[in-house]
């Protein structure tokens, strides 16, 4: 649901908003532990981020996941980075 509603709103205060309420809902440990697979796949999907998203607003995404005091989401945003950073050699 989440990964829709961040394709169809605008860059702004609002797309913000909408990810720090998806973070919340991946960081819930009933929802990591409940139901793994679709966890990963949300969270595969919020860091691909929205299909018009700017590099700059998604740098500055990736940085508001890291910064929520989430290990496992901040590895993801990590691994994502060394992942993308080896493709460009």
């Amino acid at each position: 649901m989440y990964g829709g509603l961040l394709d169809i709103i605008p860059q702004g205060p609002l797309q913000q908003h909408v990810v720090a309420s998806y973070i919340s809902v991946l960081k819930d440990p009933l929802m990591r532990h409940d139901s793994p697979p679709e966890w990963y796949l949300q969270v595969m999907n919020l860091l691909r981020g929205p299909t018009d998203m700017s590099e700059e607003n998604h740098a500055k995404m990736l940085n508001l996941i890291r910064g929520q005091g989430d290990a496992a989401l901040a590895l993801y945003v990590d691994l994502k980075a060394l992942l993308e950073g080896n493709e460009q050699k």
